[in-house]
């Protein structure tokens, strides 16, 4: 939050003079037209960062064990914190995958997906392809390669930021460009492409 005010003066010519005497005035807060002189009259105004999209409300939530694959064919499915997948997951076109803290110990792909909210936790190999409204990869420890490919959630960043990468970090055709919101991700192995400084 912060003090400021708007004002534009508008002025008259003066007969034989150059300057002009003002006439009217438009402002936001101060009635007074004085604020240049006293702020108390000042109205406040809040800075806020852009909206980005509304997450989806979650239709299945795993919160412990699962024993095999898990396959996302429509909906939004969420993995907390105490969720473990002891194989793949898989994420259909349309469907989302949001994990707060879960655990896979396979592989992790998703081919058109709608949104893809990956915060804290860890996967095996991470394949995201054909993300359409929401991608984020964050906090995350990928055993293996991690590719972000031909993804388009414009105009909602695309943000691969904080992880911990045992493998290859490849980004290629991604709209926008991955952006890492100043968080640098550890890569034991190699980054190319858009990834490539992340």
């Amino acid at each position: 939050f912060h003090g400021l005010d708007f004002q534009v003066n508008d002025g008259s010519p003066r007969e034989g003079q150059a300057t002009g005497a003002r006439t009217g005035l438009h402002n936001w807060a101060d009635p007074t037209g004085n604020g240049y002189q006293n702020t108390s009259r000042w109205g406040v105004g809040q800075l806020v960062g852009p909206k980005g999209p509304q997450i989806p409300n979650c239709t299945k939530t795993v919160k412990g064990l699962v024993l095999g694959n898990l396959k996302v064919s429509s909906g939004v499915t969420c993995l907390t914190s105490k969720a473990i997948v002891l194989g793949k997951v898989t994420v259909s076109p349309g469907a989302s995958l949001i994990s707060d803290g879960g655990i896979v110990i396979g592989t992790i792909s998703a081919t058109g997906a709608a949104y893809i909210d990956l915060r804290g936790g860890g996967t095996g190999p991470l394949s995201v392809s054909g993300t359409t409204k929401y991608l984020s990869v964050s906090d995350t420890v990928i055993a293996g390669a991690a590719q972000i490919t031909n993804n388009n959630t414009a105009p909602s960043p695309i943000v691969v930021s904080g992880n911990t990468v045992v493998g290859l970090l490849a980004c290629n055709g991604n709209q926008p460009p991955p952006t890492n919101n100043g968080d640098r991700n550890l890569v034991v192995g190699v980054a190319t492409g858009q990834c490539r400084g992340l």
